[in-house]
């Protein structure tokens, strides 16, 4: 498995009611996002956005390997990047910005930013521009890329940018 930590792990669409909803408001099958926090010989542990908060979730790594190339698309980063687990640790336990979604929605709709980001809360491709942003020296920027602020930030965001690469999966 060609995997480090940092890369992007990005998940299609499922059938719980919030990943429809985050597809059809995004208009894409890319619906969540996590960033890889560590491997060992048994388990991918992946840093992500959940209703819990941002969490760091162990998967059995038969298992993880295959969702890789059908439910998960990994990308990663075109620079270097540093420190990826101390970065992630200042994010755990943050709760989870349900209120972000509807402010995406209203993005969508409108075309105005309605409300700026804060690091209370986090949605999951929010995190994940986050943490890149703060290991990459402030050099992969997905606010700049996309011109809005990181809690506007999506998996499509993420799978569209051109500051990560493809590594294993389909577009």
């Amino acid at each position: 498995m060609n995997l480090l930590i940092g890369d992007v792990c990005l998940y299609k669409k499922t059938t719980t009611f919030m990943s429809k909803a985050i597809a059809l408001v995004t208009t894409s099958s890319r619906t969540h996002a996590g960033v890889v926090y560590a491997i060992d010989a048994r388990f991918v542990y992946v840093a992500e956005s959940q209703k819990e908060g941002f969490v760091i979730v162990p998967y059995e790594i038969d298992y993880f390997e295959d969702l890789l190339g059908g439910r998960i698309l990994t990308r990663r980063s075109r620079v270097p990047i540093k420190e990826v687990q101390l970065i992630i640790d200042k994010y755990v336990g943050l709760k989870y910005g349900f209120l972000d979604l509807i402010f995406i929605l209203l993005y969508v709709i409108t075309g105005k930013i309605l409300f700026k980001d804060t690091t209370k809360r986090l949605i999951c491709s929010e995190a994940v521009a986050r943490v890149l942003y703060d290991c990459s020296k402030k050099s992969i920027n997905f606010e700049k890329e996309f011109n809005k602020p990181f809690s506007y930030i999506t998996p499509d965001d993420l799978n569209q940018s051109i500051q990560l690469k493809d590594v294993w999966g389909l577009k």
